[in-house]
């Protein structure tokens, strides 16, 4: 009950909510998963690029699961049927949930193995088939760990006294090795 409450005061605030008209394109092929997107109201159509239906959302799916969990491609382009209404979470943020309240990653699991079964016609790349939850989740906590020790870094940096010229552009060439490390 405790981790609950704590689930809902911190993940709520970071949720962004979106309105969408009818005939919008939400997603398209091979873009990247920035975010997770929870459906209130739509009805959602995935296509595959040959224009067959891969999927469709409606209130209570969650849209973007298995590429943003699996760090994919989306397979599809999602075009709304009408008047939408979705709740954003990025990426980000949805995988250090599932890394600070575990009891969700096995519903997540549930939903992410269902959503392969689904897709997997429409998958090319089927490396993400062979790759169990625990192995991608560990490669985000890896990720995870180098964004903090970075920041942390970069925090050290500002606190010390060492640049004394803090021109822009000065400390454009001191941080760029830093935030270089952040592209790897």
């Amino acid at each position: 009950m405790k981790q609950d409450i704590e689930l809902i005061i911190n993940v709520i605030p970071k949720i962004s909510p979106l309105n969408w008209a009818q005939g919008d394109i939400l997603i398209q092929t091979d873009d990247y998963a920035e975010e997770v997107d929870f459906v209130s109201i739509a009805d959602i159509t995935t296509r595959a690029a040959n224009g067959s239906t891969i999927s469709v959302y409606r209130e209570g799916d969650t849209l973007g699961l298995l590429e943003a969990i699996y760090d994919v491609r989306r397979i599809g382009t999602a075009i709304y049927s009408k008047n939408t209404q979705l709740f954003s979470l990025d990426r980000i943020t949805y995988l250090q949930m599932l890394q600070d309240y575990p009891q969700l990653l096995s519903e997540i699991k549930l939903q992410v193995d269902n959503r392969i079964k689904e897709v997997k016609p429409f998958i090319e790349d089927a490396t993400i088939l062979n790759r169990s939850n625990y192995e991608v989740m560990q490669d985000y906590q890896r990720k995870i760990n180098k964004i903090k020790k970075i920041i942390e870094q970069l925090q050290k940096t500002e606190d010390s006294n060492d640049i004394i010229d803090t021109d822009k552009n000065q400390l454009q060439i001191f941080y760029r090795p830093i935030l270089n490390q952040l592209i790897v």
